[in-house]
């Protein structure tokens, strides 16, 4: 008999129509980010406090800085100007009236992750225009900040106002049978973009992006069919509205980067982005993914959303597929490595097979590291971890013995991801603890053994992993032994055992400074696969045994 499971159908109501929701979508009624108000207060109440200190701490909440510069703006727009930082805009309203104008927002009833992304999404486009070259086509970042800020405050509505109506009109777009348009149809009774544009024109917003309002997506792309001639070696015309070009690729730049890191149209919208502004592709990703790595998390509900930890969203599901490489400056020589050119790779089919080799001192400075805010991500040779993993499951004539099983892992750790330090912990008889197949970028001395401890022999007791970040360090870092505990010093820590049937065989430790998901799914990857290893060498043990009997 097979399995069913009962599957709930989802009711959609009557649509409201396009008015219901017009009316119910105002600038004015956006709702701040957890700590914004408290941070602004302490800027405001400091003894030296100053203009610039209270834009700071508006500059992290998008909706804040909405706020501010409408209300701002209107001040100056008699005379034919427009605000264009936030200190101006707090020296024209006076501390006196940013205290009332923060008293009187609106606040949150309850938690709205959705809408905070898209704020989290929108600081993410505005730091990747501050970083990109924008002097070599003659623009002002600080003209176009605003603008870029606030160029998707449509989903910001959408999100506040109507979560669940836009959860399912996404959720009906994906069906190829239905798409956007039709979706938007049947859940909001027509299409909101065609209503909320002219709605949008008509409020205090930035020039620049009004005028990019003005003109449909369809006449956007339109215009950008110049810089698709230029990328294909064709003749072109450069193209006009250059700014509110520059506008709506980083809009949909960012967007498919936050949602699909690894797919082809986020390297498309590089590759137009790169010829707007006269630059290399290599340029527009490096600026891209390091804004993506400093940008801090706006709440805790956000960090698995956050740019960073989605590099490699579409991890692979099968062992030949590739592994998504970005070089990773740690102790690679230029020499004698070639690295894939900086960018997510999904598939060569889709990204290419062009590669680059990267020079880089065998002791990068702090200035590099901070520049390259995204190791966690990165590999040292791809290749090698896929080539670990596949030679780990599928058997190879040289695993003929558990060391050479461990020093096969030992090598993807270290010369495939560019983990900083890793052992393999295998149990004694006397209850000690012996530490292989060490490897330490920091060239400490070698832990020789190391005696027993709660956390060790709970991990004895059944398959398990324990990740120890800074979120329970202190809770759990008093169960290791004290010299492991010196040896990793500030670096997170990645405990996984390896058993063969109900037998423990050693725990695999990895740690360095950030373990990411991904590169904690590689390391479980890589002990599965060693676990399998293991299992098919005793089964070749009892057949031998077997045949000499």
């Amino acid at each position: 008999m097979t399995n069913t499971t009962a599957v709930t159908t989802l009711q959609l109501q009557a649509p409201l129509g396009a008015g219901h929701w017009c009316k119910l979508f105002n600038l004015t009624d956006l709702t701040l980010l957890p700590g914004s108000f408290e941070r602004v207060n302490q800027a405001l109440k400091h003894p030296s406090s100053n203009a610039d200190r209270v834009a700071k701490a508006i500059n992290d909440d998008p909706a804040l800085c909405l706020h501010f510069f409408m209300r701002a703006n209107r001040l100056v727009k008699r005379s034919g100007n427009e605000i264009h930082s936030l200190a101006h805009a707090i020296s024209l309203l006076g501390f006196t009236n940013v205290s009332q104008i923060i008293k009187s927002l609106p606040v949150a009833e309850c938690p709205l992750p959705y809408y905070w992304h898209q704020l989290q999404v929108s600081l993410l486009r505005r730091n990747l225009l501050i970083r990109l070259p924008l002097h070599n086509v003659g623009i002002d970042p600080a003209q176009l900040e605003f603008s870029v800020l606030f160029s998707d405050c449509e989903q910001w509505l959408r999100w506040h106002f109507a979560a669940k109506e836009q959860r399912y009109s996404q959720g009906l777009a994906r069906n190829p049978k239905i798409g956007p348009t039709k979706a938007q149809q049947l859940v909001f009774g027509a299409d909101l973009g065609a209503h909320l544009r002219p709605i949008l024109q008509q409020q205090s917003l930035p020039s620049d992006l009004k005028e990019t309002l003005q003109q449909s997506p369809k006449n956007l792309k339109h215009a950008l069919k110049s810089l698709l001639k230029a990328i294909q070696g064709k003749a072109f015309k450069a193209p006009l509205h250059r700014r509110q070009c520059l506008i709506f690729l980083l809009d949909r730049l960012v967007e498919n980067f936050c949602s699909s890191p690894a797919h082809r149209s986020t390297r498309r919208y590089q590759q137009l982005v790169a010829q707007l502004l006269q630059v290399t592709e290599t340029s527009v990703s490096e600026s891209l993914h390091q804004v993506a790595g400093e940008l801090a998390p706006l709440h805790a509900s956000l960090i698995d959303t956050h740019p960073a930890r989605r590099l490699l969203c579409a991890w692979p599901k099968g062992l030949d597929e590739p592994i998504y490489a970005l070089p990773n400056p740690r102790n690679v020589s230029a020499k004698n490595t070639d690295i894939k050119a900086p960018g997510i790779e999904k598939m060569d089919a889709v990204i290419g097979r062009e590669k680059t080799a990267v020079a880089v001192s065998e002791k990068p400075t702090s200035e590099t590291q901070s520049a390259n805010r995204l190791l966690d991500n990165r590999f040292l040779d791809a290749n090698l971890v896929r080539q670990g993993l596949v030679t780990l499951s599928k058997g190879q004539p040289s695993l003929n013995s558990v060391n050479a099983i461990f020093q096969t892992l030992s090598q993807s750790l270290e010369t495939g991801m560019g983990m900083g330090f890793g052992a393999l912990l295998v149990p004694t008889a006397n209850g000690q603890w012996l530490a292989k197949f060490q490897f330490d970028d920091q060239e400490s001395p070698p832990i020789e053994q190391l005696p027993t401890a709660n956390l060790l022999i709970k991990l004895s007791a059944k398959p398990a992993a324990i990740l120890v970040n800074s979120d329970n360090r202190p809770a759990i870092i008093d169960q290791l032994p004290t010299h492991l505990v010196e040896k990793l010093g500030a670096r997170e820590l990645l405990l996984i055992s390896i058993f063969l049937n109900t037998k423990l065989i050693a725990i695999l430790l990895a740690a360095e400074t950030d373990l990411a998901p991904p590169r904690v799914q590689t390391c479980k990857r890589l002990a599965q696969a060693t676990q399998q290893a293991i299992a098919r060498l005793a089964v070749q043990v009892q057949r031998q045994s077997a045949i000499k009997r």
